[in-house]
């Protein structure tokens, strides 16, 4: 969403170091890279709104595999409090450090997963979070990802486990025809969401899409029901 008046200052540095081939290591470790990423939005009045460092360190291991470690030091100025469920963040300035540690396997495998795991300070309080994720593909037509998200926060007036649980199918018919389907239930506000899309390229830059959409609010016993239809076609000149 564009914020007008603000000033989003991004800066990334990085290295790459490959391993040589007479290397004892090269057998195992592909690349090396350090890298450093910096952000900063800043208010009219040149007030800082929030501000973001985070120096990483990524290994990619020769089975296509990667490990990476990082340090995230994050400012945030809240104007208006808001609310995480049950819990009100109060407005002010805060200071709060993450440190995430991840690994993922050969993504490009018939059967591959990844975990991450983060955990440091959260606005007034600490939250740890970890991100499990796995992918099958029993064929080249067929994928199949499950994911699933804890967020465990600590609040000086309580704590709360906040999850998400998706499931992502997805099936070619043929190189121009392929139907998505993702579904996920959020336990904060007790929904489950389905999207359905199929898509058809009935010739290159332009495509048929059907889109079905569902929300099922399972605290009020709401049921939201959407059915789009979008065709684009290019014009040459």
């Amino acid at each position: 969403m564009r914020r007008p008046g603000r000033k989003i200052s991004h800066n990334e540095f990085g290295l790459r170091f490959f391993q040589g081939a007479d290397s004892y290591l090269s057998r195992y470790i592909r690349e090396v890279s350090p890298h450093l990423v910096s952000e900063q939005v800043i208010l009219p009045g040149s007030i800082t709104d929030s501000k973001l460092l985070r120096p990483q360190f990524r290994v990619d291991f020769q089975d296509g595999s990667f490990f990476q470690v990082q340090y995230i030091q994050n400012f945030e100025r809240v104007s208006n409090p808001f609310d995480i469920s049950d819990f009100t963040v109060t407005s002010g300035d805060y200071h709060f450090n993450e440190f995430s540690v991840q690994y993922s396997s050969n993504n490009s495998a018939s059967l591959a997963a990844n975990i991450r795991y983060r955990s440091g300070d959260f606005y007034n309080g600490a939250k740890r979070t970890v991100d499990l994720g796995a992918t099958f593909r029993p064929n080249f037509r067929l994928t199949i990802s499950m994911s699933y998200q804890l967020n465990d926060i600590e609040f000086p007036q309580g704590s709360l486990a906040l999850y998400l649980v998706g499931l992502t199918m997805r099936y070619a018919f043929n190189p121009r025809a392929f139907v998505n389907v993702f579904l996920q239930y959020n336990n904060d506000t007790n929904r489950i969401s389905s999207n359905i899309r199929f898509r058809l390229i009935h010739r290159p830059l332009s495509d048929l899409f059907v889109v079905y959409n569902e929300v099922q609010d399972r605290s009020l016993d709401l049921n939201d029901r959407e059915l789009s239809l979008e065709y684009t076609y290019l014009l040459d000149f």
